[in-house]
């Protein structure tokens, strides 16, 4: 039985390897539960990783991704 989190992990691995055509084993997803109970429940905070080595804007990433 899968947990939420792996869940949400698994579908944002998709996402990331179809927005930048990464094969799967790159596209991991760093999905842990939020900090700040404000903000939601869980956190994504790939866009950070990615961004340093596609050379491109967190935000941008973020936006690819969604």
């Amino acid at each position: 039985m899968d947990t939420l989190t792996s869940l949400i992990r698994a579908k944002t691995e998709q996402a990331i390897a179809a927005a930048f055509s990464l094969p799967p084993e790159e596209a991991g997803a760093d999905i842990s539960p939020c900090a700040q109970e404000e903000f939601g429940h869980y956190q994504c905070n790939s866009p950070m990783r990615l961004a340093k080595s596609l050379k491109m804007a967190p935000r941008a990433v973020a936006q690819k991704i969604i």
